[in-house]
């Protein structure tokens, strides 16, 4: 999962954001 390079925390960020979204459109509908 981490490699240790500094590049993967920013992906990791936008597949969270992603995963946020994807639940709250769950939520909505």
């Amino acid at each position: 999962m981490y490699n240790g390079h500094r590049h993967s925390a920013p992906k990791q960020i936008l597949v969270f954001s992603q995963i946020k979204l994807k639940i709250s459109n769950l939520d909505i509908s």
